[in-house]
């Protein structure tokens, strides 16, 4: 079987259905939350993120900033996979306490 073919027609398929999923390119602008720069078709336009997770904007905070710029240098980055399968990182249950 050449499965190279089959998925590449699977997604053709996606793609003939308009089903397949194409998620914005944000780039976030640190000081003017809750803004951004979406990028499309080679264009980048500011927009206003309404549906951040970051309610409060500590993520643009020097000290939150600071602290995960530290523990990237500890422990690496990347978003991992879910709790449940993964586990919780350390920092992460220490944050929750």
């Amino acid at each position: 079987m050449n499965y190279q073919r089959f998925f590449e027609d699977a997604i053709d398929q996606l793609h003939a259905e308009r089903r397949y999923r194409v998620f914005a390119d944000l780039e976030r602008m640190v000081g003017k939350f809750p803004r951004a720069i979406w990028r499309s078709n080679g264009r980048a336009q500011e927009i206003t993120v309404w549906c951040s997770n970051d309610y409060l904007g500590m993520g643009q905070n020097e000290d939150v900033i600071a602290a995960f710029q530290a523990a990237a240098g500890k422990m690496g980055s990347g978003a991992g996979g879910t709790r449940n399968i993964s586990g919780t990182s350390n920092p992460l249950v220490e944050l929750e306490q």
